[in-house]
């Protein structure tokens, strides 16, 4: 039976690295789909005529439709692009902490 410490690989400077760089990215994934649900948001509350007022003085607030279908895409499709993105960066953290072992440290079979 192995020990605890024996089952979790020795922790280099690099591979430190390259997992502090897979959080970055997952946490600027979590912003790209945070800021996608909000233009997603504001596209359909537009497109709805349920737009806030952006402030005192202005008449009209509303977008008009082009406008507001326009947000709606981009909202959808920043928030595709981030969920995809931070499934990668998971995948690449779940990578590095557990590296697969070198063609050479292998058991040779046969």
């Amino acid at each position: 039976m192995k020990s605890p410490d024996e089952s979790t690989p020795p922790q280099t400077s690099a591979n430190r690295l390259r997992i502090g760089r897979w959080h970055l990215g997952a946490a600027l994934a979590a912003l790209l789909a945070s800021l996608g649900i909000m233009l997603a948001m504001a596209g359909t509350a537009s497109l709805l005529g349920r737009a806030p007022a952006p402030g005192p003085g202005i008449d009209d607030p509303a977008l008009s439709f082009g406008l507001a279908a326009l947000l709606l895409a981009l909202g959808l499709l920043l928030l595709w692009a981030g969920i995809r993105a931070w499934r990668i960066c998971r995948r690449g953290l779940r990578s590095a902490r557990h590296p697969s072992p070198s063609t050479d440290a292998r058991k040779k079979h046969g």
